[in-house]
């Protein structure tokens, strides 16, 4: 109890100097968290979360995010004249999130006084399990500790899963909608694929969304990576045979149930430990890190055959290297609000081109023919929508398709709409 105290008192101290240092109000951050351990994933996850939210609605001077026993917290230095009106817009996030019982936002003036709903004449705060004054709940001991643990620990995955599940389906609906796309199937076409339709492919998305959110659950509670690998792997194979099941057979995403399912992996696991965005890319490396050896073994795919043949690694390899070309097309799009259909054929066509996308390689019949491909592409500046024309036209013609660059393509557009959610 006196390490509690301890920390309160030095969390009061900190808002007090960057008051006084900054001359504007401190807006606090804290989890609503149970219990002598405060200091719990979800309890992290939560701070970061509504520190990244606040700073949609307020302007921020500085930030600040700290450790203590009392549980993690953020402290917002915050350009605001309106104090009242603060405080109302921080009282209405608490009852509108969807997560906002689960979190404390105290707007202090000094280090003895904040703002509190007394003073705007608004009712104190609900019970976050049911409806009674939180107060008379906490005083009475109502809820089991593990019981109100438990219960924020399911709305946080809740919340979390949906949200990745909710931008998994955008950038994958981002791809599929985009035109004159190099030989892969747009609304209007079936590009160099006979065997689909954008009908085919919308029941094959709708088919394995669901594993992406029991992914990222399994991933967000787990404990050890290479066991969660394993797992995961089985997971995504019963996704493909749930997506085959709605296609008659055809294989619309395995490549992407691959590198999205273990970006999602990924990124659950980097959040439970609390971790920053990059960290993401070294886990997708640690688990594939002995996927190499699987190759040598079988030439069933035409993954494990253009290994053996030409030494190539696709999909794998770009696992195994930390999706180095998802990283590029990050960097490149992260200063633009908005991507123009032009934008997404070019990063296409870039990711095409700094990876090994074995899709193009078995289509193009030989690595001569391939390396031809690709120098086509890297001469072909996509200025008007023409040239994406005349460069669709020549892979239909060809029967060549990049559905290993537009793979990476989805993973990069989810991770560029998740990022500035969770990070």
């Amino acid at each position: 109890m006196n390490e509690l105290l301890d920390a309160r008192e030095m969390r009061l101290r900190y808002i007090h100097e960057l008051i006084k240092s900054s001359g504007r109000p401190v807006v606090v951050i804290k989890s609503n968290t149970p219990g002598s351990n405060k200091n719990t994933k979800d309890a992290y996850v939560l701070v970061r979360l509504f520190l990244l939210e606040l700073k949609k609605h307020i302007e921020v001077a500085s930030s600040v995010m700290l450790d203590s026993k009392d549980g993690p917290y953020a402290l917002l230095s915050i350009h605001a004249t309106d104090l009242i009106s603060t405080k109302k817009m921080l009282v209405d996030i608490e009852e509108t999130h969807e997560l906002g019982r689960l979190i404390d936002l105290d707007l202090y003036m000094d280090a003895t006084y904040s703002i509190s709903r007394v003073n705007l004449s608004l009712t104190s705060r609900r019970c976050f399990m049911c409806e009674e004054d939180a107060r008379i709940c906490s005083r009475n001991q109502t809820h089991e500790t593990y019981e109100l643990l438990e219960f924020i620990h399911q709305k946080v995955i809740h919340y979390l899963k949906n949200l990745v599940m909710s931008h998994a389906q955008f950038a994958m609906e981002q791809e599929l909608n985009l035109e004159h796309k190099f030989g892969l199937v747009t609304p209007s076409s079936s590009g160099s694929h006979p065997d689909m339709n954008y009908t085919l492919m919308q029941k094959a998305m709708h088919a394995i969304l669901p594993f992406f959110g029991i992914l990222f659950e399994k991933a967000y509670q787990a404990h050890d990576l290479d066991e969660l690998f394993q797992s995961s792997r089985i997971i995504g194979m019963i996704a493909e045979e749930k997506m085959k099941e709605k296609t008659n057979g055809i294989n619309c995403y395995k490549g992407l149930i691959f590198i999205l399912g273990l970006t999602i992996v990924a990124l659950g696991y980097t959040l439970a430990e609390g971790q920053e965005f990059n960290d993401l890319f070294k886990k997708v490396s640690y688990m594939t890190r002995d996927l190499k050896q699987e190759l040598g073994h079988s030439k069933q795919t035409f993954g494990e055959q253009a290994f053996q043949l030409y030494g190539i690694l696709g999909a794998r390899g770009e696992a195994m290297k930390g999706l180095p070309s998802v990283q590029m097309a990050l960097k490149s799009i992260e200063s633009k609000k908005a991507l123009a259909a032009s934008d997404l054929r070019r990063l296409l066509k870039d990711i095409f081109l700094n990876t090994e996308d074995t899709v193009m390689l078995k289509r193009s019949k030989n690595p001569e023919f391939f390396e031809q491909i690709q120098r086509k592409f890297k001469d072909h500046p996509l200025k008007t929508e023409q040239d994406a024309i005349n460069l669709t036209n020549f892979c239909i013609t060809h029967q060549l398709s990049l559905g290993g660059s537009a793979d990476l393509l989805v993973t990069t557009l989810f991770l560029n709409a998740v990022k500035p959610i969770l990070f």
